[in-house]
């Protein structure tokens, strides 16, 4: 179990400072999707697409813990699964993921839930992967205000460096890792 955890999601929003002082904070890592490539000592790598996994799985080469809320990619690969119901983006399901594992205090970075600056900070998916459309953005805060009311007792802070998800407090990344509200 976590009291705390530091979710990396993969809009373009993401930097290579904040990656870094995520990874040097001694917070548990969660990598969302493709976001593994930049932080690859996350503690676990969270996707909820079986297109993902199908395309990434015999890519990946972290030791991290690798989770799924899609039981067909959980049976094909070995993954442990997230047991989730609903409509979902991974990031959204890695927030819901983390609370469940018993993480009250929460940071997020990379979750624009945007695509005013591009689809990830990796670029688009490779051929074949789904990348946001028209709709994703509505879509999204809605899978997140779904959530929020599951996250009771959270302290969910999001440390993105732009964003048009605004359920959630904002901090910078520093201030937030220090704790100061």
């Amino acid at each position: 179990m976590m009291d705390r955890v530091i979710i990396l999601a993969s809009g373009p929003s993401l930097v290579r400072e904040d990656i870094t002082a995520a990874l040097s904070s001694g917070w548990p890592i969660i990598a969302v999707n493709s976001t593994w490539q930049a932080a690859p000592g996350c503690s676990v790598i969270y996707a909820g697409d079986l297109e993902w996994w199908d395309y990434w799985y015999a890519r990946i080469d972290s030791t991290a813990e690798l989770w799924t809320c899609n039981a067909q990619a959980a049976s094909r690969y070995g993954l442990k699964l997230h047991a989730a119901t609903g409509g979902y983006n991974s990031g959204m399901r890695a927030v819901q993921f983390a609370y469940q594992q018993g993480a009250r205090h929460i940071i997020l970075l990379g979750f624009d839930c945007s695509t005013r600056h591009g689809t990830h900070w990796h670029g688009d998916h490779p051929a074949g992967l789904r990348n946001p459309g028209d709709g994703s953005e509505v879509r999204w805060r809605g899978h997140f205000t779904n959530l929020g009311n599951q996250l009771a007792g959270a302290d969910i802070v999001n440390c993105s460096r732009y964003t048009a998800l605004t359920l959630f407090r904002r901090l910078p990344l520093a201030q937030a890792l220090k704790g100061d509200a």
